[in-house]
């Protein structure tokens, strides 16, 4: 298994994942043993419905989320966006830029998001005449 090979065959202790259907049961199988998956959004649909032997074999924990909840009040809102630029200010949290393009190639933008063709962010940026 490709991912699994990635961490020596051990698989992941914590797999985040903000896709939902596409990827959920591939990232049951990447879980190392006693490994706990987030899935915290479904971008690509509701993840199918899973049995718990499936969990309970590898002692594997799933938590399930979503943002809107997390950032329901000013106040939550507020403190988490401090947080996300506080650790990219300090550097553990690495944001990836994908794209700069100009503000007037937005439908290349979205473009380039449908078709899954960026890993990172796509920034479009507003140039003064």
């Amino acid at each position: 298994m490709k991912q699994k090979n990635l961490m020596d065959g051990r698989g992941a202790e914590l797999i985040l994942g903000g896709v939902g259907k596409i990827t959920f049961q591939g990232s049951l199988k990447a879980a190392a043993i006693n490994g706990h998956v987030v899935n915290f959004d479904s971008a690509s649909g509701s993840a199918d419905p899973i049995m718990t032997d499936v969990l309970r074999t590898r002692s594997i924990t799933v938590s399930v989320g979503s943002l809107i909840i997390f950032i329901a009040t000013r106040e939550n809102l507020l403190r988490r966006s401090n947080d996300v630029l506080n650790a990219i200010t300090e550097g553990w949290l690495k944001l990836r830029i994908d794209h700069v393009m100009p503000l007037a190639e937005e439908e290349k933008a979205h473009q380039l998001l449908e078709s899954r063709q960026s890993m990172g962010k796509i920034v479009l940026k507003v140039v003064d005449s």
